[in-house]
């Protein structure tokens, strides 16, 4: 049997603080508030705060990220 509230926690993407992903990309915490002014980097706006899906984190370090040829 499914647990319904288990199956509902695991649609939730996890979203990341401005000081994690500073962390995560070793860039200043300022270079990220700017990546999230432009628009370079969605953001969800929770209360005052800003959080980044870690999905969206990964989608814009790919998209940037050179291939090999």
């Amino acid at each position: 049997m499914i647990n319904v509230a288990s199956a509902r926690v695991h649609r939730i993407p996890r979203l990341l603080s401005v000081r994690a992903v500073a962390e995560a990309t070793t860039l200043p915490a300022s270079t990220i508030y700017t990546l999230l002014a432009r628009g370079d980097i969605p953001a969800v706006h929770v209360g005052r705060g800003v959080r980044i899906r870690e999905s969206d984190l990964i989608r814009w370090i790919e998209s940037r990220t050179e291939r090999a040829s």
